[in-house]
């Protein structure tokens, strides 16, 4: 008994070595950078083994972040997306193949878009634009901009109106990132399970995963303008100074990037796609995982069906899967290592140097724990 309280006394001196050991990394980069907040975790077989937080939620307020805040996933929510399209794929709800045409058939569609796929929009190779520009109708801007309608009945709108047009290239012929075809796929969903997105992934991803704080939108609260943050805000620079924002994407984003949540939940679900890469999860078969992660045609920045970036690197053993994401005002930097059992996040409340601040961050937790 005696050597058991030794080592689980060791065992905690440790953790708390290596987490104050990430404390410092994180406020050299913060200030480094100048960045309102800057927080991190490194996650091994499900549980965590160093997180830390850095900096203030909100500029003009000394209220600091915290390791349980919900932070911004921006477009690291694809990878969910594609997740619960996998998910109902196993239902028999739509196919990997299907297509625009056939899901959307009541849609003035464009005839050179209606073979497009479920796959090739999840892979950024339908050969649709970026975003919203082929949205010219004034009225419906207003309405996407407004949240005077439901999500599901904005997405029908908007896509009703952007596919009348003709695509930038045939598609499967290149990769072009678009958030349009995640917006495009979530509507799908809508239409053949007859229920709204954010319901879906609710009840088949966040309450599968007992993922108790995920919730689509931004993180400020509108009524406390004025009040102390009671969570993490965005921001943004103008002239030079780094202002908090009540703002985010338009709510019909959610499909692409309008996701926020705890670190510790969002770990659950990044935790299950190691699971699945080594066919132990209960959420879904080693063959969609498989799909999810493999590497789509023609996509030369090695984007696969699932939402992610995948790499080979030596300190992962091989397969790495990455995203970065980002809603303009907040940023969010995944690396999971699924050979390591290994997860590295960090995150932050302004997008301007944060993709170099939290690549220092991940790349310092690397090369302390894994390489």
């Amino acid at each position: 008994m005696r050597y058991l309280v030794i080592f689980c006394l060791i065992l905690i001196h440790s953790l708390v070595l290596s987490t104050e050991e990430l404390q410092k990394v994180l406020d050299s980069n913060l200030s480094t950078f100048k960045l309102p907040s800057l927080s991190a975790a490194y996650i091994v077989d499900g549980k965590i083994k160093e997180i830390a937080s850095s900096g203030i939620r909100k500029v003009g307020f000394p209220d600091k972040v915290t390791t349980n805040d919900n932070f911004n996933l921006g477009s690291c929510t694809k990878a969910m997306t594609a997740t619960l399209v996998a998910k109902l794929v196993e239902k028999n709800i739509l196919r990997w193949d299907t297509t625009i045409g056939e899901s959307l058939s009541s849609y003035k569609i464009h005839k050179s878009l209606r073979k497009i796929t479920i796959q090739q929009l999840l892979s950024h190779t339908s050969g649709l634009p970026a975003n919203l520009e082929g949205l010219k109708d004034p009225k419906i801007r207003q309405i996407v901009w407004s949240g005077s309608q439901t999500n599901t009945e904005t997405r029908s709108l908007v896509i009703n109106h952007i596919l009348e047009d003709d695509k930038l290239f045939k598609p499967e012929t290149k990769f072009y990132y678009s958030n349009l075809n995640y917006i495009i796929v979530g509507h799908i969903l809508e239409i053949l399970a007859k229920e709204s997105f954010e319901k879906l992934m609710q009840t088949n991803i966040f309450d599968e995963l007992h993922m108790k704080s995920c919730k689509f939108g931004i993180t400020s609260n509108p009524q406390n303008l004025s009040r102390p943050p009671e969570n993490v805000w965005g921001h943004y620079i103008s002239k030079g100074e780094t202002i908090p924002i009540h703002k985010g994407n338009p709510s019909i984003y959610s499909p692409a990037g309008n996701l926020n949540c705890t670190i510790q939940d969002w770990s659950k679900f990044l935790s299950e796609h190691i699971k699945g890469y080594h066919g132990r999860s209960d959420l879904l078969s080693k063959k969609s995982f498989e799909n999810l992660h493999k590497i789509a045609p023609q996509t030369t920045k090695s984007y696969t069906n699932g939402g992610w970036f995948k790499y080979q690197k030596d300190w992962a053993d091989g397969d790495v899967l990455n995203h970065t994401g980002s809603n303009t005002f907040n940023f969010a930097n995944v690396w999971v290592a699924p050979k390591q059992n290994a997860i590295i996040i960090s995150t932050s409340n302004l997008m301007k140097d944060a993709y170099t601040a939290t690549n220092n961050v991940i790349w310092n937790i690397i090369q302390r724990n894994i390489e």
